[in-house]
């Protein structure tokens, strides 16, 4: 029986790695994907840097589907603020599936409290894990939760805040 489960269990085994930094705004998630993508453009490896925004480095991605497309010929991609993105992750589990390395950045918790699902099905698949935090706005703590502070039509104003300051809003 044990052998049974033990087949299953690897049947669909993932052979790319993939890293994820996960953690609040302003917490430096995007500068250390940032960082590394310099690295690897000095280091001239090829290698593709993809957004849920425009960005100066990257292009607007709204779903993983477009990642696999434009970036099936790359052997690194870089995937920033994917929480953003459409909760179908299939598409990324092919793209680990294809031998690639992915370093993906993320927010596990909404301003609101809630999880992403998709992010956390993403996690269980990740090789390495960085958890950031960024400095509460309100008493210097460590941040680990993202507070929506303001939001005037099109303007959203998101900042760090602790678990004290962040629940004081949502309680």
């Amino acid at each position: 029986m044990y052998k049974v489960m033990e087949i299953l269990m690897f049947d669909g085994l993932l052979v790319g790695s993939m890293e994820m930094s996960v953690g609040c705004t302003k917490s430096g998630k995007t500068k250390s994907l940032d960082d590394l993508h310099a690295r690897l453009v000095l280091k001239k490896q090829v290698c593709g840097y993809f957004q849920a925004k425009k960005g100066e480095k990257g292009f607007y991605v709204s779903e993983p589907s477009q990642i696999l497309e434009r970036g099936k010929n790359l052997p690194i991609l870089l995937i920033d603020n994917i929480h953003l993105m459409s909760q179908e992750i299939t598409e990324i589990l092919t793209i680990l599936k294809m031998s690639k390395q992915l370093y993906v950045t993320s927010e596990e918790i909404t301003p609101y409290g809630l999880a992403y699902p998709h992010v956390g099905r993403l996690l269980c698949h990740a090789d390495r894990v960085t958890k950031l935090s960024a400095v509460c706005t309100k008493c210097g703590a460590d941040a680990r939760y993202s507070y929506v502070k303001t939001k005037k039509e099109d303007l959203i104003k998101v900042e760090p805040r602790c678990f004290m300051h962040w629940q004081k809003r949502t309680l």
